[in-house]
């Protein structure tokens, strides 16, 4: 990487992670002293995710548990996205903790999680690749807050002036990461805030029991067809077997939710 600094102000340090988008790195902000996250992706993506991601950040500026955006634009032959530098995400975390988190810890984590979602459709935006990887603790002052990152397939389902919701359609590409997608996303259906509560059940019963049946941190991945067909014939009380039923409460009632219909958040809290 021969970019050393971005924007004049970012001087970029070690690398925090690689994904599909580029490359983020920590970085400090030489005018201001503060650490920073920079994330790069080449310029030969089109459109840029990172440009999406910027626009996703600002429309939910101001909500607990999302990083603020600092700064977007072009490096070289890169385009860069400055935003709040956070702590550790849920994946190392767990991995540290052999895979395998408290029901005290996952609950607690649901509950935030849950008003992440609740603010974020308030918005007018769904998530769509909520998963241990892009869940993040805070730092300092914010070390309790539970962080929702990683914008850049999140998709506006109502349209903000209108609040006309997006029609149901169906043959969509696949986007996301499999093991943790709704059913109806793997089916090519249009997502919907249901969706994104589908994907949090997922993920909190995977925090809890430390693998689900069609994935394991420890084996080769499967295919999408495979993961699909294993959570169409996995029920919901054998998936969360020998943990608290609410769980599997939380997956059906996911499930249940109309396309278009807004989830009831409330009820989802006196769950956790």
């Amino acid at each position: 990487m021969s970019i050393v600094r971005v924007d004049g102000r970012f001087s970029l340090k070690e690398c925090l992670g690689v994904g599909s988008y580029g490359v983020v790195y920590r970085a400090q902000d030489v005018i201001s002293n503060k650490e920073v996250a920079i994330k790069l992706e080449p310029c030969s993506r089109n459109p840029s995710s990172l440009e999406h991601e910027f626009n996703v950040l600002k429309k939910l500026k101001g909500g607990v548990g999302f990083p603020q955006p600092i700064w977007f634009g072009r490096e070289l032959s890169h385009y860069a996205l400055a935003l709040d530098n956070l702590g550790e995400s849920l994946h190392n975390i767990f991995a540290s903790c052999s895979h395998q988190f408290s029901l005290f810890d996952v609950l607690a984590l649901g509950s935030q999680l849950i008003s992440r979602l609740e603010y974020m459709h308030s918005r007018n935006y769904i998530h769509r690749d909520i998963k241990p990887q892009n869940i993040l603790i805070g730092r300092g002052d914010s070390k309790h807050i539970v962080f929702l990152i990683d914008f850049g397939i999140a998709k506006e389902f109502r349209d903000s002036a209108t609040c006309a919701h997006i029609p149901f359609h169906q043959n969509h590409a696949f986007v996301g990461t499999p093991a943790f997608a709704s059913i109806n996303h793997h089916l090519g259906c249009e997502s919907g805030r249901r969706d994104d509560v589908e994907l949090l059940a997922y993920t909190l019963i995977f925090l809890l029991r430390g693998s689900l049946p069609w994935f394991n941190p420890d084996t080769t991945s499967l295919s999408n067809d495979v993961i699909l067909k294993l959570k169409q014939d996995t029920l919901a009380n054998r998936l969360c077997y020998n943990i608290p039923p609410q769980f599997s409460t939380l997956l059906m009632y996911s499930r249940a939710v109309k396309f278009a219909q807004k989830p009831d958040y409330d009820y989802l809290r006196t769950l956790l």
